[in-house]
């Protein structure tokens, strides 16, 4: 079941870890577009990909921590499945 993790109003989701073995599954609800980053190893925030409305669903599969950013002020929701 998917959870909402950047909702309308917010720029950022709260961290979240994805481990070995357990993909998670980002889904865009809305029109606009969110940064997916992942945090380096110097504890800042990557970005490591985007989506939008030609993609608006991407599968995380290596281990890390990440965020969601809202971009260009969209009001955009991220939901975050597994």
């Amino acid at each position: 079941m998917a959870t909402e993790i950047l909702s309308i109003g917010s720029n950022n989701s709260a961290e979240f870890t994805v481990l070995s073995g357990t993909p998670v599954t980002l889904i865009l609800r809305g029109a606009g577009n969110a940064a997916v980053k992942m945090k380096g190893s110097d504890d800042s925030f990557i970005t490591i990909g985007q989506l939008d409305a030609s993609a608006p669903v991407q599968v995380l599969d290596v281990p890390g921590t990440f965020i969601v950013s809202r971009l260009n002020g969209a009001d955009v929701e991220v939901d975050k499945e597994g």
